[in-house]
């Protein structure tokens, strides 16, 4: 099967239940947060040359992602914007917005 796993329980996540389970993005770094429906951990995925990546963010010396898995996924695409991304994934499609604080820091912009 072609599933990701969960970084804290293991619990395996298709490329369309992973994205079933995301709450928020994150433009600047290209990531969605995303919790685990078994055990609740919360970890990124990133969608990155026909791979769709399963990680945790990593703050020093500066904010990255670290990658704990990847899948392939070349049915899967992101359109990013300021402040949102559409994902398609075959015939799905979900829409994320980001968090009222990204959003109140990057109106300045």
């Amino acid at each position: 099967m072609n599933s990701l796993n969960c970084p804290g329980c293991q619990h395996p996540l298709s490329p369309s239940e992973a994205f079933d389970h995301c709450k928020v993005c994150v433009p600047d770094y290209s990531v969605f947060s995303v919790f685990c429906p078994q055990c609740g951990e919360n970890s990124e995925l990133k969608v990155e040359g026909g791979y769709l990546l399963i990680g945790v963010p990593d703050g020093f010396p500066e904010p990255c992602f670290t990658e704990l898995g990847r899948v392939e996924a070349p049915t899967v695409s992101v359109n990013w914007n300021k402040f949102s991304a559409v994902v398609r994934c075959g015939e799905r499609e979900w829409t994320f917005g980001v968090t009222d604080f990204y959003r109140n820091v990057h109106s300045l912009d």
